[in-house]
């Protein structure tokens, strides 16, 4: 099976209606890019429309492209992205992509650790999208949970760094992840699976 040969028949496919992929530093529809690329964006449209979300969480901005992808999705019914970046640049820059992308009203954006900030959030998500520092995964679990509604859906990103020994992951993160896949699959709460998105997409559904 050449999951490459089926990454660029999925992405020849999509291009008609979403154009080129984005490569770092460029600029599509007035964001500077970031290394989401086009499938994970399909996907967390698709996790916003079918989990019905008006309130998610996004932790790990980045350059806000994440939580503008979600934003957007979020329009025509209103609701609202709550995001948080530890880096005080990646923010500023991430909320000038907001501006750019006419969502900047409906996104929250706090500065600082997500170890922090997280426990201070109040109420319950539809959606959480987990794209932080590797090595704070398992520790965010618990409050992720508690902060997911009931059939709410945590989604998060390269989960299958454990199985990518011939990559320069650092070796703590791939560990670091393998202790969170371990805690999702036994956490009696959730519901999970990973899929072949980028690399890898966790999604656990709280029952």
């Amino acid at each position: 099976m050449d999951l490459n040969r089926m990454n660029d028949y999925i992405e020849g496919l999509y291009a008609c209606v979403e154009g080129p992929s984005w490569e770092p530093g460029e600029v599509k529809n007035g964001l500077e890019a970031s290394p989401a690329g086009n499938d994970l964006a399909r996907m967390l449209r698709l996790l916003v429309y079918v989990t019905g979300a008006g309130r998610i969480l996004d932790i790990g901005t980045g350059l806000g492209v994440s939580a503008t992808v979600m934003a957007q999705a979020l329009k025509d019914r209103g609701g609202r992205v709550v995001t948080i970046e530890l880096d005080e640049d990646s923010a500023e820059r991430a909320e000038d992509n907001f501006r750019r992308a006419g969502v900047a009203g409906m996104i929250e954006l706090f500065i600082g650790d997500a170890l922090a900030v997280a426990p201070e959030l109040p109420g319950e998500f539809d959606l959480i999208f987990l794209n932080v520092d590797k090595r704070l995964y398992a520790h965010l679990l618990p409050d992720l949970v508690r902060l997911l509604r009931r059939g709410g859906v945590l989604a998060a990103r390269d989960t299958l760094y454990p199985a990518l020994a011939d990559e320069p992951f650092r070796p703590e993160a791939a560990d670091a992840v393998e202790e969170f896949n371990c805690w999702v699959r036994d956490y009696r709460d959730l519901e999970s699976i990973i899929l072949l998105v980028e690399g890898g997409l966790t999604l656990a559904v709280k029952k």
